[in-house]
């Protein structure tokens, strides 16, 4: 446990008025939601991990040493870890909701992602809506880790046959001089690092314009295919993702 002087930059606190001869460190420390407390008069201050789309800052004032070398993280039951990241002003807790996976990307921006199965298969159109309900996007990927990450969420399904796919973002657009690109839509995803052909993308054009992450029998190693953005067959899920604030 660390003692800091300073401010926090957060609305989102749980309220807990402490019981007789019980402090709010103490209180903070026995519970296994609690990553950090504010002694506020009669009353704690406490901010939850579950809460993870919330960011928060501490402020330590001018008086405080620097804590350059601490490294503050908090290990789950579940065996994931999760760390306070230093910034020039104090620490931010930034993580993903829990059981959504977080990927770091090269170009600054953090996404969150989770694959949902679906049974009775679902088209895409319904797949963007599934997404919104839950304050999501349809996610592009932005690499060939991604792309990985997923397709083994899609391993972990039973009854995998020879075509086998969820959806994800990403839509074929060609110019009237017929030069075709894949267009992100999700509002974070650039580039196409995960679109190499030779070892991740199975492209198959033929109005097949949408994108999917896919078991193929005959491309085992390649984690990405082109679908038709109307077909439902062999739909078995979409991928989620949102980009952390």
């Amino acid at each position: 446990m660390i003692k800091v002087f300073g401010l926090i930059k957060s609305e989102n606190y749980n309220h807990y008025v402490p019981e007789e001869d019980e402090t709010c460190d103490q209180h903070c420390f026995d519970s296994d939601y609690c990553i950090l407390t504010v002694n506020n008069t009669s009353e704690c201050l406490e901010l939850s991990h579950v809460d993870r789309d919330n960011r928060f800052v501490t402020l330590p004032d001018n008086n405080c040493p620097t804590f350059n070398e601490i490294n503050y993280t908090l290990t789950l039951p579940s065996g994931e870890v999760l760390s306070w990241n230093q910034t020039e002003s104090g620490w931010e807790w930034k993580q993903c909701r829990e059981g959504w996976k977080k990927f770091e990307r090269t170009d600054g921006i953090t996404v969150c992602m989770q694959t949902f199965r679906v049974d009775e298969k679902i088209t895409r159109g319904a797949s963007i809506m599934k997404c919104e309900e839950i304050g999501a996007k349809l996610t592009g990927v932005a690499s060939v880790d991604e792309s990985k990450w997923i397709h083994g969420e899609l391993m972990k399904s039973e009854g995998l046959y020879d075509w086998y796919s969820f959806w994800i973002d990403g839509k074929r657009q060609c110019d009237s001089d017929g030069s075709c690109k894949f267009v992100w839509s999700d509002g974070y995803t650039e580039g196409n690092d995960a679109l190499g052909t030779s070892t991740n993308f199975e492209e198959s054009k033929n109005g097949q314009d949408c994108l999917v992450v896919a078991y193929m029998e005959l491309v085992p190693s390649k984690t990405i295919d082109d679908g038709s953005c109307a077909d439902t067959k062999y739909l078995n899920g979409y991928v989620c993702g949102y980009k952390l604030m």
